[in-house]
């Protein structure tokens, strides 16, 4: 628990190479675009990381999508 409260820190890292600034970067970039970026593990098992984006609601295209009531995204990636 001590890691994840962590893995989100600049230069943080528990490996020997690499500069632990992946993860800050990509949640700066995420919190910036006003979204939140979630972490679940299960020691020994591994992670899944979440990322949710808000929908932009400035354009036609996308408020005739959210009121077509069709899914706006849904997807899942798996690393191998």
């Amino acid at each position: 628990e001590a890691i994840q409260d962590r893995v989100f820190d600049p230069f943080y890292t528990t490996r020997d190479k690499g500069t632990g600034i992946g993860l800050a970067v990509v949640a700066m970039t995420v919190r910036d675009h006003g979204g939140q970026i979630k972490l679940a593990s299960v020691e020994g098992e591994g992670c899944c990381f979440v990322i949710e984006l808000p929908l932009a609601f400035d354009t036609q295209d996308s408020v005739d999508l959210l009121e077509s009531g069709e899914p706006v995204v849904a997807g899942f990636s798996q690393a191998s």
